[in-house]
Parts: structure tokens; C-alpha cells; sequence
């Protein structure tokens, strides 16, 4: 009868209602879960528990007890590197901002910053300027170098220690659990931005 159909059409409707607020909600909380900040609702927000939380009431990872003990989400700070793909990890496109902005930004006395991680970058690489990252996307830079046969170094910050791994054309020297392979779900899953502890400027 068209009641029974009207009311089994409005059932249907409710339920992909609640389903799309359920994912909604599940996809704003993946950064406070320690999955991931890109691409994630923070990136607009501005909001980050990485290392130091700016978040009115939620706790950094490095806070959080059970994150904490996660040792994908702890925070290492790049130092240097000639890894391309960490070079190009966090780039600022403030440097192509129109003249005219940039000197009425300078009017103003603000900086210009515009800072992106983008999925790939293939114009001029910027100078370089040490950031902080969560383990998993060190590893992951690591491990595809290593896939690609690359030769390269990193220095970065771990913990409070300064490491390095390098790669050379006869040895790899540094921490050999950098070149573990990564499992397909987890390079699908997480996906981390680049920040700094320091500095809340937006990274999108």
C-alpha cells in the first residue's frame, strides 16, 4: 500500500541519515583518536593535539595515555634532510602570494605563511626549514626512499635525542626499524601533517 511504502521510504531515509552523521562524526574525530590530521577536519580548524594540544579541553597524544604508548603518533622533529620527499614535505606557497599582497601583509605587519602538505610536489623545492612529523611518516618516507633505491640522510630529533638514518650506496646506518614494511591498511589509514610545536600557523 503506499503508507507501507511511505513508511518504509522514510526508514530508509532516516537510517543513511544517521549513517552520514555516524561517519561524519567518526571522520572529525580521527585526529583525537591519533589515525589521522590529513586530509581531516582540523586541517579548517585549526585545532591540533600533536605534542602540544591547542585544544580547549583535549588532551596532546603525548598526554594522552593510551596514544602515548602508540609509537606511530610520537612526534619527531626533521632537522635536515636531502630526502626530496621530506624537503617537500610541508611547503609555503606565501612566496607566490601576488606582490601586492605581500607588501600589504609587510604594511600590516603580518607574516606571510601559507604552509600545505601536499600529496606530491614537483616545482622548485624551498629551503628548508625543520619541522616536526609523527613516526609513522617518517617510516613511511624511509621505506619508499629505500623502495625507490635511494641514497639519502636524515637528521632528526627523537625523544629528546638526535639520530640520524643515512643510506648509502654501501650501508645503511641509524634505526633499522625505519625499514620495517609498512602493512597496505595502515599507509591507507593514517596520514599525518606536518606541525610545530611552536607555531600554530595552519597546515592544510
Amino acid at each position: 500500500s503506499s503508507s507501507s511504502s511511505s513508511s518504509s521510504s522514510s526508514s530508509s531515509s532516516s537510517l543513511t541519515s544517521n549513517l552520514m552523521f555516524l561517519l561524519i562524526l567518526l571522520i572529525g574525530a580521527l585526529p583525537y583518536l591519533g589515525v589521522r590530521t590529513y586530509p581531516a577536519f582540523a586541517m579548517f580548524s585549526n585545532l591540533r593535539v600533536e605534542e602540544r594540544s591547542n585544544h580547549w579541553f583535549l588532551p596532546s597524544w603525548e598526554n594522552n595515555t593510551f596514544l602515548h604508548s602508540l609509537s606511530h603518533t610520537q612526534p619527531v622533529r626533521i632537522l635536515d634532510t636531502n630526502l626530496n620527499s621530506l624537503r617537500a614535505f610541508q611547503i609555503d606557497l606565501a612566496p607566490y602570494y601576488p606582490q601586492s599582497t605581500l607588501d600589504a601583509l609587510k604594511d600590516l605587519k603580518l607574516e606571510s605563511a601559507l604552509w600545505i602538505c601536499p600529496p606530491a610536489w614537483k616545482h622548485l623545492l624551498p629551503e628548508f626549514r625543520a619541522f616536526s612529523i609523527p613516526l609513522f611518516e617518517l617510516h613511511r618516507a624511509v621505506v619508499d626512499a629505500v623502495t625507490r633505491n635511494e641514497t639519502f640522510y636524515v637528521d632528526y630529533r627523537r625523544g629528546g635525542v638526535q639520530q640520524r638514518f643515512e643510506r648509502s650506496e654501501k650501508a645503511v646506518e641509524g634505526d633499522l626499524g625505519l625499514l620495517e614494511s609498512i602493512p597496505w591498511w595502515k599507509r591507507a589509514v593514517f596520514r599525518f601533517r606536518a606541525f610545530d610545536v611552536n607555531d600554530d600557523t595552519c597546515r592544510h
